[in-house]
């Protein structure tokens, strides 16, 4: 995991957690008591990663991650099979979809996007879902919030909306040639800008939205210089990226502008290293005027 992602995917966890703990139905509390606790090893394996600080320790904070998140995958799964009506009556049928999509994505994200489980696995197989099977389950969730058949907070409406985006992140970075790369990685930076420009203007999910984007786009950039094998088609390849840096970018101006004026506080500092990392160029882009994706992929 890059030095970027490290401390962008510990704000998540840490934002997703600290919502979730405030669940208040007793048939959710075990489903989210799980979650909160596969975050918290999560985020410790990360910051033992980080700092090197005892051998063998990622490894347990990681074991302990994936059992808390199949953990919750299954309770929350549960309550949707026996009692989703009475979970809709009140009002939560949502927070136990939305706990069951992010847990598959954690134990997608930590076993590897292709991985399948194994024999010695059978509890793995009750919350096995491949990228396209995950995809379409947040996709079929975003459509029933819309459509108020079920009720998203703000965080998870976005969130819920993001799962594809993040999914094709990963299968970018696992993609063997330029054309599946680039397709899977400007399929991520559309899906999360939809997802950021949806959230409330103010709110921590839409600037950790932005910074996921400009993610996939420094990401995007590595994988033409990875894949080309001439300088003329190395150019040519960033060249197209160059128009879908505009939206985060501004997008995260804004929120800096909004939330942390003096620029000082965490986000400024996120923005300011996936800049650096991503060889990206704010000064190229007047974000007092609107900011569009180009509308096809390169």
């Amino acid at each position: 995991m890059s030095p970027v992602r490290r401390p962008l995917l510990m704000l998540l966890l840490a934002l997703l957690g600290i919502a979730l703990a405030g669940c208040p139905a007793a048939n959710l509390r075990d489903a989210q008591s799980h979650f909160s606790a596969g975050a918290s090893a999560e985020n410790r394996q990360t910051l033992d990663e980080l700092t090197d600080y005892q051998l063998g320790v990622p490894e347990l904070s990681q074991q302990q991650a994936l059992a808390e998140y199949r953990l919750a995958c299954e309770s929350a799964d549960g309550l949707v099979r026996t009692n989703a009506a009475g979970l809709k009556q009140d009002g939560l049928l949502g927070t136990a979809k939305v706990l069951s999509i992010y847990s598959r994505w954690r134990l997608l994200a930590m076993e590897g996007i292709g991985a399948s489980p194994g024999p010695t696995q059978p509890q793995t197989r009750v919350c096995s879902m491949d990228a396209e099977a995950l995809s379409a389950y947040a996709m079929q969730a975003a459509q029933e919030h819309a459509a108020n058949q079920i009720s998203l907070g703000a965080r998870d409406a976005a969130m819920v909306e993001a799962i594809p985006g993040f999914l094709d992140h990963e299968r970018g970075l696992a993609a063997t040639d330029w054309a599946e790369a680039s397709r899977r990685l400007c399929s991520s930076v559309k899906v999360l800008e939809d997802a950021a420009s949806n959230a409330p203007a103010d709110h921590d999910v839409r600037a950790y939205l932005y910074l996921a984007q400009l993610q996939s786009i420094g990401a995007w950039f590595g994988a033409a210089e990875q894949f080309s094998t001439t300088g003329r088609e190395r150019i040519e390849r960033k060249q197209s990226i160059i128009p879908f840096q505009a939206t985060g970018l501004c997008g995260l101006q804004n929120y800096v502008a909004l939330k942390e004026p003096g620029g000082k506080g965490p986000i400024t500092r996120l923005t300011q290293l996936q800049i650096e990392k991503a060889g990206l160029s704010p000064a190229s882009f007047d974000c007092s005027e609107p900011q569009v994706l180009p509308a096809a992929c390169p």
